[in-house]
């Protein structure tokens, strides 16, 4: 666990070093104002149960939609994790500073040791809210969600709500 840590900060590192270099005046347009009538893009991070964790991308269309795919892989030890999955998102609000919106997605998670995936539910949705808001003076966002999960065995349906944080980095 001590050498994953490190692995999982440097990306934020990087990306918040890359911002600190930017004078103020270079800065790009809120992408929340712009995404009125641009397509946005984001990259980042997320981790959560619902719609995969590890490396995302989103693309904001006009208006009030989103859509992000995410997808990870670790080794740890003898096991592989693995997890990808797709998310739909519907804007709430006309705020400029953040981001308040309904999602819906699926997802795949895999924990393998050679044999064959391990989890019981290894496919999942959910439906739910988020929200987003700006840190600093940047295109950078931080991000929760809370979407009810459905777990799917092979008799059985689990529903609880599992949380869901991100980081993303938004351009044109």
């Amino acid at each position: 666990m001590k050498r994953i840590l490190p692995i999982l900060l440097l990306p934020l590192l990087c990306i918040y070093t890359a911002f600190t270099q930017v004078e103020g005046t270079a800065q790009a347009e809120n992408p929340l104002k712009a995404q009125k009538t641009d397509t946005y893009f984001g990259v980042g991070l997320q981790a959560g149960l619902a719609t995969g964790s590890g490396m995302m991308f989103r693309a904001m269309i006009p208006e009030r939609y989103g859509l992000e795919a995410t997808i990870g892989i670790i080794t740890l030890g003898d096991y592989t994790y693995f997890s990808s999955g797709v998310e739909a998102q519907y804007r709430l609000n006309a705020n400029d500073n953040e981001r308040i919106f309904l999602l819906l997605g699926g997802g795949f998670y895999s924990k393998n040791k050679g044999e064959g995936n391990i989890f019981d539910a290894p496919f999942r949705s959910g439906f739910g809210i988020g929200y987003e808001w700006f840190f600093g003076n940047s295109n950078a966002m931080l991000g929760a969600e809370i979407p009810l999960t459905l777990f799917f065995e092979e008799s059985n349906l689990t529903i609880f709500p599992t949380p869901q944080i991100s980081f993303m980095y938004y351009f044109r």
